[in-house]
């Protein structure tokens, strides 16, 4: 940087693109007098406030969890997750500048699978227990409890899933390069709109989890014929139709949202990357679906497949960034 600049304290001393990583230090060096407002990426083409590129307390967000002082800062978790599920306002908030901690997504990841999976067993518990029905028998006197191994072998299932096809969308975007037109892109971006878009569906598991028991307990209460077994599964079954729907919707949402304004690019290179990666992510869930149906593999060993392959893949990403950092520097 230049001398002008130099004395200013809290200025990045490399100060780089936010989306492709172009180094910008020689286009500061090129200024004459004073730092112009914005400036544009000669590499991908990003327009930037040299605000936001050269000072690094413009690059972190007080309220999202990759950026909290700790790790065990479990606010600050479910605060992010919470407003992941408005993808329109987080993505307004979340820019390409904002840094992207891997670390901090993987344990995320961690921390919302193993609440949200505890909080749906004691919705569908605790509800069930209100109406006194014993957690040792499945179906008895009218109601429907599901025992813990269902529930977690459930949950289980339903992660893969949920994982498989937001997977599907970050491994086409990350390994397909020419969707981008000769955009360069940083694969952490991609990751990082890829973690966040799994949010939905966890709640909306939540969401039939509830409404499943809550029909049981009350329904059980007012006419136990519209309480038994079959009435609570075809109940279910129905929830879960519609949850997966609002899901499949609420992550495309979430990715043409993170790709347009979480990443500035063009709406048409976001149309073409969204619907090639629906394609791929539902030719995969179709697949599973087959090699699940023919019983060549179980359903907990499919999701510790799936998940094993998530983490690794988030954890490669985080290496190859880090190595790329400390080349760099």
């Amino acid at each position: 940087m230049n001398e002008n600049s130099q004395h200013i304290e809290g200025l990045l001393e490399q100060p780089r693109c936010a989306r492709c990583e172009y180094d910008l230090t020689g286009e500061v060096a090129s200024w004459k007098g004073s730092c112009p407002v914005a400036g544009v990426c000669s590499e991908c083409g990003l327009e930037f406030l040299w605000a936001d590129a050269l000072r690094a307390d413009r690059q972190r967000l007080g309220w999202l969890y990759e950026h909290a002082e700790h790790w065990w800062d479990v606010r600050r978790a479910w605060g992010t997750a919470v407003r992941a599920l408005f993808p329109w306002q987080f993505w307004k908030s979340v820019q390409p500048h904002h840094e992207v901690v891997m670390r901090r997504l993987l344990i995320w990841l961690g921390i919302l699978f193993i609440s949200v999976g505890v909080i749906g067993a004691i919705l569908r518990f605790g509800l069930a227990s209100a109406a006194q029905y014993s957690v040792s028998r499945t179906f008895f006197g009218g109601g429907w409890t599901p025992r813990l191994s269902f529930i977690i072998e459930e949950w289980a299932i339903i992660c893969g899933f949920i994982f498989l096809f937001s997977s599907g969308f970050m491994l086409t975007n990350i390994m397909i390069p020419s969707l981008w037109s000769g955009v360069p892109v940083r694969a952490v971006h991609i990751v990082r709109i890829g973690v966040y878009s799994i949010i939905p569906g966890m709640f909306l598991y939540l969401a039939a989890a509830f409404l499943t028991q809550w029909y049981t307990v009350s329904m059980s209460s007012a006419s136990p014929k519209w309480a038994s077994a079959s009435w609570v599964t075809a109940w279910w079954d129905a929830l879960g139709r519609a949850a997966m729907i609002l899901s499949v919707a609420w992550t495309i949402a979430m990715w043409s949202l993170g790709l347009s304004r979480g990443m500035s690019l063009s709406s048409g290179r976001t149309t073409v990357s969204v619907i090639f990666s629906f394609v791929i992510a539902i030719l995969g869930i179709f697949t599973t679906a087959l090699v699940l149906e023919t019983g060549a593999i179980g359903q907990s060993g499919f999701f510790i497949v799936v998940l094993a392959g998530l983490v690794g893949f988030i954890g490669w990403r985080w290496r190859a960034s880090r190595a790329r950092e400390e080349s760099a520097s």
